[in-house]
This record gives C-alpha cells, sequence and structure tokens, in this order.
C-alpha cells in the first residue's frame, strides 16, 4: 500500500480547513481517520490522502426506485424505528376533522390574523 498518511494538522493544511473543523469532520463521519493509540480511543489522529479528497468530493444522494416511485422490494430500511400499525382514516373523516382544527372558533378568545 503505497499511500500517503497525514496527521490531522497536515490533512488540515492539504484541505484547506480549519483544525477545529477537522475534529468536527471526523466527529460526524464525513472523514475517515485513525488514531494512534492502542485502543483506538487515544493519541493522534492518522488520514489517508483518499480520504481527504474523498470528503470534500459532492455526494450524490440515488437510490434505486421503479418507474411507479416506489424503493425495490430487496432493500432493507435504514431506519432504527420499528413499524407502527396505524388505522385506516377515510378521506371523508380525515377531511372533517381538518375543517375543525382549521375553522374558525365560534367561542372563546379570538385568535389573532393578519387576514379579515
Amino acid at each position: 500500500m503505497n499511500e500517503e498518511i497525514f496527521t490531522l494538522e497536515e490533512a488540515c493544511a492539504f484541505l484547506k480547513i480549519s483544525l477545529n473543523t477537522g475534529y468536527a469532520w471526523i466527529k460526524s463521519g464525513r472523514l475517515r481517520a485513525g488514531r494512534t493509540g492502542r485502543n483506538g480511543k487515544s493519541g493522534d489522529y492518522r488520514l489517508l490522502k483518499s480520504d481527504c479528497i474523498e470528503s470534500v468530493r459532492p455526494r450524490i444522494n440515488n437510490q434505486a426506485v421503479n418507474a411507479v416511485g416506489e424503493q425495490d422490494e430487496g432493500l432493507v430500511c435504514q431506519s432504527n424505528k420499528e413499524t407502527v400499525s396505524t388505522t385506516v382514516t377515510s378521506l371523508r373523516l380525515v377531511g372533517r376533522e381538518l375543517d375543525n382544527l382549521l375553522g374558525q372558533r365560534k367561542s372563546g378568545k379570538q385568535r389573532s390574523c393578519t387576514t379579515n
């Protein structure tokens, strides 16, 4: 492997960013870095030149979809949320609930508005 290795200071100079920005990019995962300590949690950061270049490349979020706009069945959802079952609501019921929420109040304190 004939890859150039930078310290964090050298990588920040190469990328023309501040040291604080370099730390923030490493913390957010935008810039990959390793540490020189035994357990990987201590020591100085070391970065590969290719990782520095990759951190400034534009990211394009392409997702495979079919003509209907739905995702392929084989793709797994990346969310850590569990699926929640809901009840089926008719459009008529939803419309009535929205009208009640958005309609003018007939009693109580009047709401302020900019249009009459």
